[in-house]
């Protein structure tokens, strides 16, 4: 994490940073002019001192390099200027690299409502995209047909989409005979109380089964 230098004046010479003020005085450690720095003393072992604007930190000489980087929009219809691309994207209500791509492949963007934008800097990448035109094209989810409009001269496609629901085989439905079922069941009831030795429970279940 950088931190801001401390620029001082020692004797009218101008440092830097404390550092370099004590390198210089061949001081053997800084805390002591860092401490008399902080504290707003005028002196430091007989020697006048002063706090003067820090230099610029190390955190905003980066941001002003990545400015540097960035991709200015131009929306020409409507006249608008955009700093990078994220911002032409928010406004737009798009995806940045999408947007981005289409800018460098088509040469410009053209939102749901017509909008132009058009990038200020080439796009720097090894990659190399295909031009699908300068809007972005949506589908209807599970629909059997879709149509896919371009804008440029290809022909339209038609796709074809099916759901998992469609492509599932029919099940086939099984009748139950539910009188048969009844049978079956006091039929093992039946063998059951004879293993046991229960015959006037066989007996009624019996009567049970010919009454179905």
């Amino acid at each position: 994490m950088s931190r801001t230098k401390i620029a001082v004046k020692v004797e009218n010479q101008v440092f830097n940073s404390i550092k370099d003020a004590c390198a210089y005085l061949k001081l053997n450690t800084p805390a002591g002019l860092a401490h008399a720095i902080k504290r707003g003393n005028s002196t430091y072992k007989g020697l006048a001192i002063e706090r003067v604007n820090p230099i610029v930190p190390d955190k905003v000489k980066k941001m002003k390099k990545n400015n540097r980087l960035e991709c200015p929009v131009v929306c020409e219809n409507l006249n608008l200027h955009f700093r990078n691309i994220r911002q032409a994207a928010a406004y737009a209500k798009v995806d940045g690299w999408t947007m981005s791509k289409k800018m460098s492949t088509a040469g410009q963007f053209k939102d749901k409502d017509g909008n132009i934008y058009k990038r200020l800097k080439p796009m720097k990448s090894k990659n190399v995209y295909e031009n699908t035109g300068d809007t972005i094209k949506t589908t209807r989810a599970f629909a059997h047909r879709t149509v896919n409009k371009s804008v440029s001269n290809q022909p339209i496609q038609v796709l074809e989409t099916k759901s998992e629901e469609i492509l599932r085989p029919a099940q086939p439905v099984l009748k139950v005979d539910k009188v048969q079922l009844a049978k079956n069941i006091l039929k093992e009831k039946v063998i059951a109380s004879i293993q046991v030795d229960d015959y006037v429970l066989a007996k009624n279940l019996i009567d049970v089964i010919q009454t179905l």
